[in-house]
């Protein structure tokens, strides 16, 4: 009985195991190095827009011309994309509004606050923040392990705004600013967290919203124009 219990036990010829955990974490590596070149490219991308718009002459100007920019590259995307599904549309819209306001406050900030400040503290504070509301409102509790990453990254990059602060660069406006720029990003984020899950697509989610935030601020942008000349008009007609 023994001998045929060994017999039966023996493998099958031919027959090789899959090695699954090896495959899956190539499979997680593989997306894990994806994601971090992907967030080291936003990074890189999003502080280069942040300085274009501090040299710039007119900040508000510059920063709506790199929304419309954003909103032009994704609108192609966005038509090729599968459509986003009902219940992802008010977020949509709604990310699309805080989105200029977060476009409009980043040109007032850089004009009246420096860079090397408000840049850091806004996007050093914004981290923090998210995963506690995320956590608060969203019931996504990081580990022991995300919690100190979160606050290595945004001492991290707090970090980067103490020569400026050792300069007395950090005003009361400054930080009004800087605060208040962090809780545009932190509302957006959530927003954009939720929405591109409900959406069923996040490139899609993205692509759309971008498309409409550009198309606010270009009618925003149209409708300023207009008053401005009309008081330009009436100027002139009075002065006569």
């Amino acid at each position: 009985m023994e001998a045929k219990r060994n017999k039966s036990a023996r493998p099958i010829r031919g027959y090789r195991k899959k090695p699954l955990c090896l495959s899956r974490l190539n499979d997680e590596s593989r997306l894990t190095t994806a994601l971090l070149l992907a967030v080291l490219a936003g990074a890189l991308l999003h502080a280069s827009w942040n300085a274009l718009i501090k040299w710039e002459p007119d900040k508000l100007a510059a920063s709506a011309a790199i929304a419309f920019g954003a909103g032009l590259v994704a609108l192609p995307i966005a038509l090729f994309s599968p459509i986003p599904l009902a219940p992802s549309w008010p977020l949509i819209a709604f990310s699309a509004v805080i989105h200029v306001f977060y476009f409009a406050l980043v040109g007032y900030a850089l004009r009246h606050a420096d860079l090397g400040v408000v840049y850091p503290l806004t996007r050093g504070s914004a981290p923090a923040f998210t995963a506690i509301l995320a956590a608060l409102w969203l019931g996504e509790v990081l580990a022991l392990s995300g919690w100190l990453a979160v606050g290595a990254i945004a001492a991290g990059v707090i970090t980067l705004s103490a020569d400026a602060l050792s300069r007395g660069g950090l005003t009361p406006r400054t930080a009004v600013l800087a605060f208040t720029n962090a809780a545009v990003v932190v509302a957006y984020t959530l927003v954009d967290g939720l929405g591109a899950r409900l959406a069923g697509n996040a490139i899609s989610y993205v692509s759309w919203m971008l498309a409409g935030t550009a198309a606010l601020i270009v009618r925003l942008r149209l409708f300023f124009i207009a008053n401005r000349l009309l008081r330009k008009r009436a100027a002139s007609g009075s002065a006569r």
